[in-house]
Order: structure tokens, then C-alpha cells, then sequence
């Protein structure tokens, strides 16, 4: 009589001595693609922090050009009191039209894209749902199987890696665009405060 043929996923000896390491493996791949997927998501809030904080910046610096035009207004004010000042006044060119003050800078850096749906549905099948989660499998894989969900844990995490990339990359160009704009911001107050200094002084020789 012929012998039924053996399924692939039978529990043989070789298989079971080595199933105990794969499913380690599988675990361990598991964990550092959930830590994967929080490292990415985390990126993706730090970015957008970065970009509330990029528009808070210009906000600072158009209230800084307003009171920058504001003591102009008060130097011709304070110029137009004496007689040598309005006869400058004449020859004087009419202060610039405003900009709405906004800032000489380059523009903001560009947005990060959204999630390709290839990297989504790699994700999901990474979370492992349902009763191959990561939380509790009702059975063991096979060596076949766990060879199937190493493969899928591997590209998924190589997928992380190359978001979190292009992430930090993103957040550098981010970060330095915030230091050029904090040391022009920086002279920028410098200056106001040496100008209503000044103004001071004018005003209390004037009394």
C-alpha cells in the first residue's frame, strides 16, 4: 500500500528541532517592526511641529517689520517738530510701501508625502491582526509560512528604515532653515532695541 504523501508544514524532525528558532525570529523581527512603524510615526509628528514652529517664526518676524515701520513713522513724526527737520522732510523720499511683512526667506520647505499604498498595506500586514497577530497566534507557523512573514517583516522594515531617511533629511533642511531665520530675527530685535533707544534720547532732548 502506497504511503499518504506528507504535507509540507508536517511536524518532521528536522522541522520541529529547528521551529523553536523561527519562531524566536519571527517574534523578534515583529517587535522591531512595530518599534519600526513607531519611530516613523513619531517622525511624522516631529515634522509637523517643525512646520507649526516655521509658521509661528514668520508670524514673529512680521510683528517685528510692523514695529520696525512704526518707529519709522515716529522718526519723520519727531523730525517734522523742528525747523531743520522739515526742511529735510522735503527732500526725503516717502517711506516704502509695505509688504504685509513678510520675510525675505526662501520658501518653506516642502511637505513630506504621504504614505505610498504599498508601504500601507505592508503595514497592516506587519500589525498582524486577527489570529496570526503579534499579540497571540492560535498556532505555530510553519517553516514555510514563517519564511512567507519573515520575508514581508524584512521588506517592511526595510521600508521604515528608508522613511525614517528621508524624514531626518527632511527635518535637517527644516532645522536650518529655523536657525537662519532665529539669527536674522535675532538682529532684527538687536536693532529695534537700539532704535527706541535712540528715539528715546531724541525725545528727552526735546523736552
Amino acid at each position: 500500500m502506497r504511503p499518504a504523501a506528507r504535507s509540507s508544514c508536517a511536524g518532521g524532525g528536522a522541522v520541529a528541532d529547528k521551529s523553536g528558532l523561527a519562531d524566536a525570529t519571527v517574534d523578534a523581527l515583529q517587535r522591531a517592526a512595530r518599534d519600526a512603524q513607531g519611530a516613523v510615526e513619531t517622525g511624522v509628528t516631529t515634522t509637523r511641529r517643525l512646520q507649526l514652529q516655521e509658521e509661528q517664526m514668520r508670524r514673529v518676524d512680521r510683528s517685528l517689520v510692523e514695529v520696525e515701520q512704526g518707529l519709522g513713522a515716529g522718526d519723520r513724526a519727531l523730525l517734522r517738530m523742528t525747523w531743520t527737520g522739515r526742511i529735510k522732510s522735503w527732500f526725503m523720499p516717502p517711506p516704502p510701501p509695505s509688504n504685509g511683512g513678510a520675510p525675505s526667506s526662501s520658501p518653506a520647505p516642502p511637505r513630506p508625502p504621504g504614505e505610498q499604498p504599498e508601504q500601507t498595506r505592508r503595514r497592516e500586514e506587519t500589525s498582524g491582526g486577527g489570529a496570526d497577530g503579534v499579540g497571540g497566534r492560535g498556532s505555530r507557523l510553519c517553516r514555510e509560512e514563517e519564511e512567507e512573514e519573515e520575508e514581508r517583516l524584512l521588506d517592511a522594515l526595510l521600508d521604515d528604515v528608508h522613511a525614517m531617511r528621508e524624514q531626518a533629511t527632511l527635518q535637517a533642511a527644516m532645522l536650518n532653515e529655523h536657525n537662519r531665520h532665529l539669527d536674522a530675527m535675532a538682529a532684527k530685535t538687536a536693532g529695534l532695541r537700539n532704535h527706541m533707544e535712540r528715539t528715546n534720547q531724541r525725545v528727552e532732548k526735546m523736552l
